[in-house]
């Protein structure tokens, strides 16, 4: 009767493995090793599924997947093996050597009855003696004579391997141990494979068998009498395949936290077992900043969103600025505000400065920021200190300005220090042109309706809550802009904050991609500006969290002021770098890197704030699993982005007249918006010219070319279907 066996695939085994570990491990449990040489798999096949998860717990480092039982075992060669050398692995190099032949190699582990060794022993010293000493009887004429002769094969390999069987059977005798039965079918017709077995392994016995399933052989092997050998001997039959993924166990000698709160993830047992044990931090922990690094796809963003949601059961706002469409489906599952720059068509003024106190380092900040946000090179210096001058005259009138407005007067200002106004325009010098034509991204964004009114929304209150900036919709050259806007508003947000926080975490600024921002130059003032916020945010009590693909596109001075790290897989050439910011000594280096190599999703090295009686302490590195959090779309979203309602576009006529009133035709000209040509025109013969699609409300320029060289300049204001009379004088 077949005997149902349970397979499981070995997705990953120890790099230091030890083949008597692995077989002690099972305690004398039976088991089948299958080798598929042309897959370059190694399954388990039990009668009990339970006993892959034992070896799990006592090898760090092997981890196994549930697999279907293959279709079954018709034809195959069964021997009966013993290994020839008792310190030599068997099939060691079984896949390397014999990798592209089509065959499955079973080898069986059956547990044996200890209590018929002796007999086996005494049954084969037997034939030993029989081999060694042989009597003859002979005949002479009317008398006969008896003689013994001895065989004297010492150095053959029969007696040999008898010998080694006795030797066996002693150990076994002597520590009253457990053994098994060793049975090998090979499911082909390859004959070089079951050469290659013959040549590793003493085969006492070999036949052809039909079955209509591994499972009808392993219950026939069972009670089949064999040569029991040893868990030592045994192991020496283990094979593994060459392609089997190998992790190397970390010992990190550091106690965990015991802190409550924040749940990190789950501690790994010598850096690959998960364990009960969680690793827990304080909320007020994240005051002291947090590094989260890794490649695509390894589960920063999701660790986060565990993080996120944790902390969103408490009254702590939340800013969360992304990159990508995520943290939206994350903001519908929580109940969380989420703004979608460009879809959601909800009107925002960033200039409007909210406090009358803060105003001076409000126009600071915002000059740093446009001028880091605006790849403006080598001229940042000076579009820096185009954009105060304008700023500080623009504010002095107003808190709260028409963004428009504000960028004529950065204008004025660059022609004022880099330029010079002429009968035909404006001549920039070169300096000038290039800071200039920095101002691009600026152009841009106030060519979009929603950002180029003085009306919006309160930023301040939209603060106050949880709310996920989503910037999935915004071009790659435009999103550090929008990051800089956000941000700079939210640090004139935080400006309100007392410096009582420090036990407390009352709000928390998530930042994906957060190179876009804070990358690797060292000197830039928006990264000198964050190491002293990073260091007033723990007094405030406000948590940041940067999160990058790669450990150096985070700035080191920063990495090193953030006492909260996870840094996931690293790319391999940066590895060392990681390993070493996190103060990794020399004897756990090596293992460390290893492990590291081969983090799968969700794992990471985590080093963290134990909050005790002794104050803040950093503790750790630790290896640890991640939460998982589980993104799906709520049931009946259709997608839809909350929208502004209002007529943003209209037409508009424009009418010229010559000297006398009348209608002038033929006449050439255009329409610019921040000093970016939208239209041209040619009036008609009733001196008409229709401009299409002009921002209800908006300040354009017409510049309509007069005799050889004179240009005249006309303001306009887009109302609608309205005509304006324009006189060339």
């Amino acid at each position: 009767m077949a005997v149902l066996l349970d397979r499981f695939e070995i997705t990953s085994l120890p790099s230091d493995l030890k083949a008597a570990d692995f077989v002690g491990a099972l305690s004398g449990a039976p088991f089948v090793l299958e080798n598929d040489l042309r897959s370059g798999k190694t399954y388990l096949l039990f009668e009990d599924g339970s006993l892959c998860e034992r070896i799990r717990r006592a090898l760090p480092g092997f981890e196994y997947s549930p697999a279907p039982v293959s279709s079954g075992v018709h034809q195959c060669t069964l021997m009966s093996p013993f290994a020839f050398d008792d310190k030599v692995p068997a099939f060691d190099d079984i896949h390397r050597v014999m990798g592209t032949a089509n065959c499955r190699i079973y080898i069986f582990f059956v547990r044996s009855d200890i209590s018929r060794v002796g007999a086996i022993k005494e049954r084969i010293e037997e034939a030993l003696s029989r081999k060694e000493v042989r009597a003859t009887t002979s005949s002479s004429g009317r008398s006969s004579y008896s003689s013994v002769h001895s065989d004297l094969y010492y150095g053959s390999d029969e007696r040999a391997a008898l010998l080694r069987i006795i030797a066996s059977l002693s150990e076994l005798i002597g520590s009253n141990g457990g053994a098994y039965n060793i049975s090998i079918a090979l499911e082909s017709e390859d004959e070089q494979v079951a050469a290659y077995v013959r040549s590793r392994v003493a085969v006492f016995e070999e036949r052809r068998a039909r079955a209509d399933g591994i499972g009808r052989i392993y219950s026939s092997l069972k009670s089949l009498d064999t040569i029991p050998s040893s868990y030592r001997l045994a192991s020496l039959f283990l094979a593994f395949s060459n392609r089997i993924r190998r992790i190397s166990p970390v010992r990190i000698s550091a106690v965990a936290p015991r802190n409550s709160g924040i749940t990190l993830g789950t501690m790994l047992n010598s850096g690959i077992q998960e364990s009960d044990e969680s690793l827990t931090i304080e909320r007020s922990s994240l005051n002291l900043g947090t590094v989260i690094t890794g490649l695509p796809g390894v589960g920063k963003t999701i660790a986060t969103m565990a993080l996120a949601a944790q902390i969103g059961k408490e009254s702590a706002s939340i800013i969360v600025l992304s990159p990508t469409r995520e943290w939206s489906e994350f903001a519908s599952q929580n109940s969380f505000r989420s703004l979608d720059i460009y879809n959601s068509r909800i009107p925002i003024n960033f200039f409007k400065c909210y406090n009358e106190e803060s105003k001076g380092k409000f126009v600071e900040n915002l000059s740093m920021m446009l001028a880091n946000a605006s790849a403006a090179g080598p001229y940042r210096n000076s579009l820096e200190k185009c954009l105060l001058a304008a700023l500080r005259r623009c504010y002095g009138k107003t808190l709260c300005p028409d963004p428009v407005l504000l960028y004529e007067e950065i204008e004025e200002s660059i022609i004022e220090q880099h330029g010079k106004r002429t009968n035909a325009g404006v001549r920039y010098t070169k300096h000038g042109e290039n800071v200039r034509a920095a101002l691009e991204n600026l152009r841009l964004m106030l060519f979009r309706p929603e950002f180029s009114s003085a009306d919006g929304i309160d930023l301040h209150e939209v603060f106050r809550s949880k709310v996920v900036f989503d910037l999935s919709s915004v071009g790659n050259n435009m999103k550090q802009f929008f990051y800089s806007l956000i941000l700079n508003q939210l640090y004139g947000f935080t400006e309100g904050f007392d410096e009582k926080g420090n036990d407390e975490l009352r709000m928390l600024i998530i930042m994906e991609e957060a190179q876009l921002i804070f990358g690797q130059e060292e000197a830039s003032a928006v990264t000198i500006d964050l190491k002293q916020r990073i260091q007033d945010f723990r007094k405030k009590g406000i948590g940041l969290i940067l999160i990058a693909h790669s450990i150096t596109d985070i700035n080191q001075s920063l990495r090193r002021l953030c006492q909260t790290r996870l840094y996931f897989r690293q790319s391999p050439d940066l590895i060392k770098y990681a390993v070493t910011d996190l103060g990794i000594g020399e004897e756990e280096m090596e293992g460390t890197v290893s492990r590291m190599r081969s983090l799968s999703m969700g794992e990471c090295i985590a080093q963290c704030i134990d909050s005790g009686r002794e104050g803040k302490v950093c503790c750790g590195p630790f290896f640890i699993k991640s939460p998982r959090y589980e993104l799906m779309m709520p049931l009946g979203t259709d997608g839809k982005k909350e929208a502004f309602d209002g007529n943003y576009f209209c037409d508009c006529i424009l009418k010229i007249l010559d000297e006398r009133d009348s209608p002038a035709g033929d006449v050439k000209g255009r329409v610019e918006y921040l000093g970016e040509r939208v239209s041209e025109f040619t009036s008609n013969e009733r001196g008409e010219a229709r401009i299409n699609g002009l921002m209800r409300g908006r300040r354009y320029i017409i510049r309509i070319k007069h005799g050889k060289s004179k240009v005249q300049i006309h303001p306009l204001i887009a109302e609608g279907n309205v005509i304006i009379k324009m006189v060339d004088a």
